[in-house]
């Protein structure tokens, strides 16, 4: 698991799952408290997500709704797409 910020934008690479989403979180929470008003997860690298991964999507998007900014999820897999959209996240995560 990797992060790369570019600019507004974190590239995530690697998996997200039970193994790997305390780090991710901690990552992630820094990237919406310390970016502008607009944040975007890159999710085009990622090899492996489970519930604990959509957990932690759900969980970013909640930090920067708190925080009062726009978190954006690009890139995803389709096999992340229909797990979001089985669980009903999809417009939840603003994902279209």
């Amino acid at each position: 698991m990797k992060l790369q910020q570019i600019d507004n934008t974190y590239l995530v690479k690697g998996d997200i799952t039970f193994k790997t989403v305390m780090s991710l979180w901690k990552i992630g929470a820094n990237f919406i408290q310390n970016n502008s008003q607009y944040c975007v997860f890159d999710l085009s690298q990622i090899k492996q997500c489970d519930s604990a991964g959509v957990a932690l999507l759900v969980n970013w998007a909640k930090q920067a709704n708190q925080a009062k900014k726009e978190v954006s999820f690009v890139n995803l897999s389709e096999k992340l797409t229909r797990m979001l959209k089985a669980y009903g996240l999809i417009h939840i995560l603003m994902i279209e």
